[in-house]
């Protein structure tokens, strides 16, 4: 079920928010976040009703691994054991879902031997909720998540908002709100933001995006020979399209929260603006590198080891980055070129900035910022190596 769909639209919206605002009006709050929460399962279930019972057993065993996280002695072998085994499980469930097939064909192809790929249907939204209950089993072991009700935990990880794409919410940012009184009350404001960014989301995704879509299938999903303008008008197309298309989904899932009263926070913030691939990847999908940054980079060493371990940790980030967004080596080469340009970002950028005149330099940081993004998402949009080869040189 899309946001874009007219049974989502003029169905399922209107249904789940008559219900929440029944059950707020004679103050059953319990029933209120229930009501979402249901309706959320259902929201997950209309692609394929079976993988409920997968997300229902993600959410049980994580919340039954927090509360043992949570209580067990600080620092002790016992508190680590039960993280990472939670981390562990987590882990093993997407690389099945997710990456069995990948990882078991370059592996065949590797020793010499046949691989039939098996047939396993990926489960909808599984890299965001995944990621989202790694994140709290650690907030868990660190102190900053504290015990709350089942129903609560199991609306953290289900709100249809940011279900499927995002954002990766944490902790602290949704379970306060579900204890609020404010959550519960009939806010105009909230209404006419809500309403206002789901519009604004529309028309980005529905009039911009989706008119781009088949210019870039025809460069993408064609092995016809291409010309110059062909090649570098498709990424170019490539590259608004998914722009557009992200930042509309980004701005309904913000203005469907606020249809509930829920605040979720900011996940895209004008990235084409950006003057440098750091502050690109702070702009493109916020969550995901705040996620990145706290739970993997920073554990890693971050930069506090010198350059040469900063820029190690960088490409092991962003090469791992790229692969959470798909089971293709064309994605890890995304996440390998934008992990080289942020490198080549910390080594240069001091050294040049301080020999041309302010103005001149933001433009030339914006200018130089915009085509390796551009570059780069060549080789996020391309099904093979070759055919982004063919863009590059087309």
């Amino acid at each position: 079920m899309l946001f874009n769909s007219h049974v989502f639209l003029f169905c399922f919206l209107p249904v789940t928010f008559i219900l929440f605002r029944f059950a707020c009006a004679f103050r059953l709050t319990d029933v209120a976040l229930a009501v979402l929460m249901v309706m959320s399962l259902f929201f997950y279930s209309y692609w394929n009703p079976p993988f409920v019972f997968l997300i229902l057993f993600s959410i049980l065993f994580n919340y039954t691994w927090g509360r043992l996280i949570e209580r067990s002695p600080e620092k002790g072998k016992i508190k680590r054991f039960w993280l990472y085994s939670g981390v562990g499980l987590n882990l093993a469930l997407i690389a099945y879902f997710k990456y069995a097939n990948f990882f078991m064909g370059n592996l065949s192809s590797l020793v010499g031997a046949e691989w039939t790929a098996r047939d396993i249907f990926l489960p909808l939204g599984i890299s965001f909720f995944t990621f989202q209950q790694i994140a709290y089993l650690i907030d868990c072991s660190r102190g900053l998540a504290k015990e709350h009700a089942f129903t609560h935990y199991a609306l953290f990880v289900t709100f249809f908002p940011q279900l499927i794409a995002g954002p990766i919410v944490r902790y602290e940012e949704i379970m306060p709100q579900f204890s609020r009184l404010r959550t519960f009350g009939l806010s105009y404001r909230n209404i006419a933001i809500g309403v206002t960014l789901i519009a604004f989301g529309l028309f980005k995704k529905l009039v911009i995006a989706d008119t781009l879509s088949p210019w870039v299938a025809a460069v993408f999903d064609s092995s016809a020979p291409l010309t110059f303008f062909e090649a570098w008008g498709g990424a170019l197309c490539y590259t608004f399209q998914i722009y557009f298309d992200f930042s509309g989904y980004s701005d309904m899932a913000l203005g469907l929260g606020r249809l509930f009263n829920i605040v979720l926070p900011v996940n895209f913030n004008s990235p084409y603006k950006a003057l440098s691939i750091s502050d690109f990847w702070r702009r493109w999908h916020i969550s995901l590198s705040t996620f990145l940054r706290d739970y993997l980079y920073i554990p890693l060493g971050g930069s506090r080891k010198g350059k040469g371990r900063r820029y190690l940790n960088l490409m092991i980030t962003m090469l791992l980055g790229g692969l959470w967004h798909g089971a293709s080596w064309t994605f890890v080469a995304w996440g390998g070129v934008l992990g080289v340009f942020l490198c080549i970002n910390h080594s240069f950028k001091a050294l040049f900035s301080s020999y041309i005149p302010p103005r001149i330099w933001r433009f030339v940081a914006w200018a130089l910022t915009f085509f390796s993004v551009v570059l780069s998402w060549v080789f996020f949009r391309s099904l093979t190596f070759s055919r982004a080869g063919e863009v590059f040189i087309g």
